[in-house]
C-alpha cells in the first residue's frame, strides 16, 4: 500500500472491527509511505468476507527498524522482537507483521 490513506479510504467501511480500525487510522494519520499487505483473516476482514478476527496480519516491505518506529510513534506496544512474528498490542488488539517476505520465503517483486 502506498500512502496508508489510499488503502483505508476505500476499505474503512467494510470492517465492523473497532480495534482493527483505530489501528488502520493511526497508520493513515502517520502519513508515512510503506506498503503493508493484509494476509489470512485480516484480509478476509477488509475484504467483507468475516466480520473478525482474533489477530491481524501484515506483511511489510518496510524495514523492521522503520516499522518499529512507525508503530511506537503510533502508540503501540512492541510484545516480541522476532522477526518470525513481530507482534505489537494496541489495546487488547495483537498484531503481527511479517518483513521482507520472510512468511512466503520469497522476495517479493518490484512490481
Amino acid at each position: 500500500m502506498k500512502k496508508c490513506t489510499k488503502m483505508y479510504e476505500k476499505n474503512i467501511n467494510l470492517s465492523k472491527e473497532p480495534e482493527l480500525l483505530a489501528f488502520l487510522e493511526l497508520l493513515a494519520d502517520l502519513n508515512t509511505e510503506i506498503e503493508l499487505f493484509a494476509m489470512g483473516g485480516t484480509a478476509m476482514v477488509l475484504a467483507g468476507i468475516k466480520e473478525a478476527t482474533k489477530d491481524v496480519d501484515f506483511l511489510t516491505t518496510t524495514e523492521y527498524h522503520e516499522m518499529r518506529d512507525l508503530l511506537a510513534k503510533a502508540g503501540l506496544k512492541e510484545k516480541s522482537k522476532s522477526m518470525v512474528c513481530n507482534i505489537w498490542m494496541l489495546n487488547n488488539l495483537r498484531i503481527d507483521i511479517f518483513y521482507n517476505a520472510f512468511i512466503i520465503g520469497v522476495d517479493l517483486p518490484e512490481d
